[in-house]
């Protein structure tokens, strides 16, 4: 998607996660990293605190990519394991 529109793959990220915060509706389920990745993404922003990515990408180490974070963090704030912006 960012190369057929010609931008980066951060900034299709960032679009999604914009619409997510603005639109509880909007279904991403398909985008849900896996069920045990996604609860080490859980224990990073807990261990870090807040929602930063840096901190929690630092604390998980190469296995894990930002973008991966990035989806895990849209799925936290909607069940409200970590706060809104």
């Amino acid at each position: 998607m960012a190369e057929r529109c010609g931008v980066k793959p951060t900034t299709v990220m960032g679009h999604i996660e914009r619409m997510a915060d603005q639109d509880t509706a909007l279904v991403l389920e398909h985008l849900r990293p896996e069920g045990s990745r996604l609860a080490e993404i859980r224990k990073g922003f807990e261990v870090c605190g807040g929602s930063a990515l840096k901190p929690v990408k630092a604390n998980l180490g190469e296995e894990f990519t930002y973008d991966e974070i990035r989806l895990a963090r849209i799925f936290l704030r909607r069940e409200g394991t970590i706060p809104e912006w």
